[in-house]
């Protein structure tokens, strides 16, 4: 956090001795009667106004986003509730504390001149500012920033927001996962939470080139547009003894530029980037086919073999990835199969050219075996002020708790739980794991983790420990973008739309790679039908998008009874097709390793100076050089696509190049796109 002192210079040109700061003991008047205040930062510009108060961060004299005029600060007092406004309060003007060639520091008060925070500017580099808000007395129940969402043209980042239908609802509103996030509307905390933001980063980019970050794990609030108000709203939750809120600006010449700004700046809480490896050629060459959404938690060994005997044998599907998922544990914990000759089925699928992963959370129910072990390894996540282990309340525990989760921030932790299932390996030849859950929100809010780290951390220390341990996919993370994981999307919905279905995974894609996640393991084809059951011509459109995608999850069969034998020969067409991609894939994996680029990207990543690519989410480039426009759209066979400037031929993973060559910059109107195909275009380098 920024210190009390402010006399350092950090500004090309700002004095080596600045004057001393001058004091104000009121709020009542700014000093020298000025109403406004530049502080400069190379090419950016930080400029402060104190009637009605006001913050503008410009490039080159341009404005790349602002504060809200209706409430740019806000302090939210205890006791607060949606219905009673009256706790909040809004800061509207500000006096002068002190200034000096790098800092500025303001008392902000409200409407009456009563004083509610104390905020602290500072150019921190050049295209880079910090805005640092201290509350003045009790300690509020939160308080941060209203920003204007169209001065920023469109906004993007977060990572995952969506709604998961089977948890209890502790949130102000639903959530659709837009990539572009002025689209959206809804409030929700950020932390790594099983109700659909098990994947964030608190770092949001502007189409101008700006971008807004948390250094932190803290807990956030947001609000985006709420009631068509055209506002982003994000705020402090103190939970953890916090006394003040620091976001960091950066500023550079377009959005694309501003994410390479954002990989390579040193922070003091994200780790260093980029990440310096990928994933092995096989999880990019062949897709992996899981139990779960075929079978839920009705396995067994019979069941098993024959699924894999139906991918391969029979129906004569690529031999990829086996994942063994819910449930083949005799309880949650006791890492051992409940299936008799475990290591002979192992042998068995590997015979059939399978590789074998296994469903692991870090949840162990009381009823377990390893529950009294961990409680003597001291291996359990506990609250504060106590050395029992903390009541666990998760999806398998029927949200009661009931269990006990490990604690990944403790040596002692990560051994007892990596020699369970390094022990599985050694006893049957699994040859990885797929380690789920570990979302904060599961944690209790007073945990006690070790050397104090935040819960919010918690998952990323799941995340390294899973690295070590052959795992093969994680599904949370706030901090983990050094961790060459797949990282995968949260449990589809079996339904078109961005509200957690089909659309949801093109967009969330797009929202995790621009916070720095290349390595993207969309969820199986087809959604998880719970509840709602997927039709053939959703299930052929799944899988067109995910035959353009790095990686590729199964689980409802293609051959299933009640589909056409289309969709059985449409989904063999698209993953032999995709075979193409898999070399293009593992270069921009490459690429990844050395840059943190996504391998999916926004169409602004590869045409940064044409405005029209800012606002589209339903296309998608692979690299700089192929775009795909697939149907997410129930009954079309037809539909628009934006074609940045240049030119560009239609194209097919493995055909034969198109003749046509076609002019961009323009969009095409109801373009063909019969059940069997999907509208791609090679883009023509000079």
């Amino acid at each position: 956090m920024l210190s009390a002192a402010l006399g350092c210079c950090f500004v090309h040109g700002c004095s080596t001795s600045p004057a001393p700061p001058q004091q104000l003991e009121s709020c009542s008047a700014p000093i020298d009667g000025a109403p406004s205040f530049a502080l400069p930062a190379g090419d950016a510009t930080l400029e402060l106004t104190a009637y009605p108060i006001a913050v503008a961060w410009k490039r080159a004299g341009v404005a790349v986003l602002s504060t809200s005029d209706a409430s740019p600060i806000a302090v939210t007092r205890p006791g607060a509730t949606q219905d009673d406004p009256d706790v909040v309060t809004v800061g509207a003007r500000a006096s002068l504390l002190s200034r000096d060639g790098a800092s500025l520091a303001f008392c902000v008060a409200d409407a009456n001149g009563k004083k509610i925070a104390t905020l602290r500017a500072r150019a921190v580099a050049d295209g880079h500012a910090s805005l640092v808000l201290e509350p003045i007395g009790a300690t509020p129940r939160t308080y941060g920033f209203g920003f204007d969402l169209p001065s920023a043209r469109h906004w993007y980042g977060q990572g995952t927001i969506t709604n998961e239908r089977n948890v209890p609802r502790r949130i102000a509103s639903a959530a659709e996962q837009h990539f572009v996030l002025d689209r959206a509307s809804f409030e929700r905390p950020v932390l790594t939470s099983a109700e659909g933001s098990d994947v964030v980063t608190p770092l949001w980019m502007t189409a101008t080139g700006g971008a807004i970050f948390s250094d932190s794990y803290s807990y956030l609030a947001v609000s985006w547009n709420r009631d068509a108000n055209r506002r982003f709203d994000v705020a402090l939750r103190p939970e953890r003894g916090e006394t003040s809120f620091r976001l960091d600006l950066l500023a550079a010449p377009t959005t694309r530029d501003v994410y390479d700004r954002w990989v390579r700046e040193p922070w003091s809480v994200r780790p260093a980037l980029p990440v310096g490896k990928r994933p092995d050629d096989d999880a990019f060459d062949k897709p992996t086919w899981t139990t779960w959404a075929a079978y839920h938690a009705e396995i067994d060994r019979a069941k098993v073999l024959s699924f894999a005997k139906d991918i391969v044998d029979v129906h004569g599907f690529p031999a990829g990835w086996l994942e063994i998922d819910d449930k083949w544990t005799p309880a949650y914990g006791d890492l051992s199969f409940a299936f008799p000759d475990a290591k002979a089925m192992i042998d068995e699928l590997h015979g059939r050219g399978l590789k074998v992963s296994a469903w692991v959370p870090p949840y162990v129910e009381r009823a377990a075996a390893a529950y009294g072990e961990g409680v003597i390894a001291q291996a359990f996540v506990e609250a504060e002020g106590s050395t029992d282990p903390a009541g666990i309340a998760w999806w398998n525990s029927v949200w009661q708790p009931t269990a006990a989760a490990i604690d990944f921030t403790r040596p002692a932790a990560r051994a007892f739980w990596g020699k369970k299932v390094d022990a599985v390996r050694d006893a049957t030849g699994v040859d990885g794991f797929k380690f789920d859950g570990g979302e904060a929100a599961f944690n209790p809010v007073d945990v006690r983790l070790e050397a104090g780290a935040h819960p919010n951390a918690y998952a990323d220390a799941y995340a390294r420990w899973a690295l070590e341990h052959r795992g093969i996919e994680v599904r949370a993370a706030w901090f983990a973008q050094d961790v060459p994981i797949l990282v995968r999307q949260f449990d589809k919905d079996s339904r078109w739309g961005t509200d957690n279905g089909l659309a949801a995974v093109l967009t969330q894609y797009l929202a995790l790679g621009m916070i720095g996640y290349p390595f993207v393991l969309p969820d199986m084809v087809g959604g998880n039908e719970y509840g709602e059951k997927v039709d053939g011509e959703l299930y052929v459109r799944w899988i067109e998008l995910n035959a353009f995608l790095p990686f590729v999850q199964m689980s409802i069969p293609p051959w299933r009874a009640g589909f056409d034998a289309d969709v059985e020969t449409l989904t063999k067409k698209w993953l032999s097709a995709r075979k193409a991609l898999v070399p293009y894939f593992i270069a921009l994996a490459d690429e990844a390793k050395s840059t943190q680029r996504p391998i999916v990207r926004p169409l602004f990543f590869a045409f940064p100076e044409d405005e029209s690519a800012y606002a589209i989410e339903d296309e998608m480039m692979l690299g700089d050089r192929y775009l795909v426009a697939p149907v997410l759209t129930k009954g079309a066979t037809a539909r628009d696509v934006y074609l940045p400037p240049g030119k560009w031929r239609r194209f097919f993973p493995g055909g034969a190049p198109s003749g046509e060559i076609l002019d961009g910059g323009r969009t095409l109107t109801a373009f063909p796109a019969p059940l069997d195909a999907v509208p791609a275009f090679e883009r023509i380098l000079p």
